[in-house]
């Protein structure tokens, strides 16, 4: 298996059941991060992120091994979302222009 089809392997795993259209995304994402040009948007840079997806896939279990806060009462320790919408800038317009 090239690393370039277990790669995709990975992809259809996790991020493919997001996506409406998984194999077209995938094909685009693996033809243009395998442009000659890139240094750092690569398809090494998307294994990296895959990596970290699964690095971070552990963490509730790990917050709860631990006796951190988790579940349900884990919302008692973050503060509830403001209900308000926060007031916009002084000086600045409520719009912005949209050039056409």
């Amino acid at each position: 298996m090239t690393a370039v089809s277990a790669l995709q392997k990975r992809w259809n795993r996790v991020v493919a059941p997001l996506l409406p259209n998984p194999q077209a995304t995938w094909q685009q994402l693996a033809s243009r991060y395998s442009e000659p040009h890139r240094h750092y948007h690569t398809l090494d840079h998307v294994a990296a992120c895959l990596n970290w997806l699964d690095h971070t896939a552990t963490w509730p279990q790990t917050h709860c091994a631990l006796n951190w806060p988790c579940g349900p009462t884990m919302s008692s320790t973050i503060p509830a979302p403001a209900t308000t919408k926060p007031a916009a800038p002084t000086g600045l317009p409520s719009t912005l222009p949209i050039a056409i």
